[in-house]
């Protein structure tokens, strides 16, 4: 494993680990931990823009009963207790080093390092976020992520009293809080605006934040691609038994947060109903085992 930062520090306040999160993580044996630094909750509040309660939501637990549905945590946290499952597995990790070039040949993929080395691996995965390097060198600018009419911002304030994650539907924008530890939560607020403006080291979500189910697709696949290498005979066929099961998941995430969005960009009070819907739609599809909902074959 190589990671750009020397420091191997990590951007952002906190995330929220729903269930699909979770259930990825259940098999490095970090969750009990995880419930431990960060603040687990299996209830989502949402509000009018008034300040009205309309419901309370319980979460699906996809680890039974007994465990909670979701939970929060600062990234930083998160970070440090994947890091100690690597250094307990002997996963070797190289810090301030990044890939300068590939190259596909019939023995393997050749690979450039920016610290003057090089290697040949069976297999390369990419996991360098929405502006990806690898991505670039295989397709160009092709499939570059675009901007959708919408910022998030987050700030981190005393937890108070709050228990859960809470939404805060306006005439035009969201907002909402999420615990991410027993002394500490951030406020979120969506902004609908046409122009695009990032901040020095600032986090990019892609897709759009609307489902929390970023981080969750993205641990589904290292779970998964893990058991495709273990399953497969070849390269190609542990790829293209990968692809086959996570593509629909995947896209519909994407295009739903994105619909999603587009609602919340015309008035979200008016589109109530329809953004319910969709985020009812891509829970209930999160919620499905992945592995029974679409087995390798």
């Amino acid at each position: 494993m190589v990671e750009l930062d020397p420091d191997w520090g990590v951007i952002g306040l906190g995330i929220a680990l729903q269930g699909p999160a979770l259930r990825a993580l259940e098999p490095l044996g970090v969750l009990d931990e995880v419930f431990e630094r960060g603040y687990p909750y299996s209830e989502l509040e949402l509000y009018s823009g008034t300040g009205e309660l309309l419901g309370v939501r319980p979460m699906p637990r996809l680890l039974g009963p007994d465990r909670p549905a979701s939970c929060g945590i600062m990234r930083p946290a998160l970070r440090s207790l994947l890091a100690a499952k690597l250094a307990a597995l002997e996963v070797p990790v190289r810090l301030g080093v990044t890939v300068d070039a590939l190259e596909d040949s019939a023995g393997g993929i050749e690979v450039a390092f920016s610290d003057g080395s090089s290697g040949r691996y069976d297999a390369v995965v990419g996991a360098d976020g929405a502006f990806s390097r690898v991505r670039t060198f295989l397709f160009g600018d092709a499939g570059r992520p675009e901007f959708q009419g919408q910022l998030v911002w987050r700030a981190l304030v005393p937890r108070g009293g709050v228990e859960r994650l809470a939404a805060i539907y306006g005439a035009r924008n969201t907002t909402g809080f999420n615990p991410v530890s027993r002394d500490e939560m951030y406020v979120f607020l969506v902004q609908n605006t046409p122009e695009r403006v990032r901040l020095e080291r600032d986090a990019v979500h892609a897709p759009p934040p609307h489902q929390a189910s970023g981080a969750s697709i993205a641990l589904e696949d290292a779970d998964l691609l893990a058991e495709a290498i273990a399953g497969s005979a070849s390269v190609c066929e542990t790829f293209a038994r990968f692809v086959r099961r996570r593509w629909p998941r995947c896209r519909a995430v994407v295009e739903q947060s994105i619909a999603i969005g587009e609602l919340q960009k015309r008035g979200q009070q008016t589109n109530a109903e329809a953004i319910a819907r969709l985020t009812a739609a891509t829970s209930a599809l999160l919620a499905e085992d992945p592995r029974a909902a679409a087995p390798l074959g």
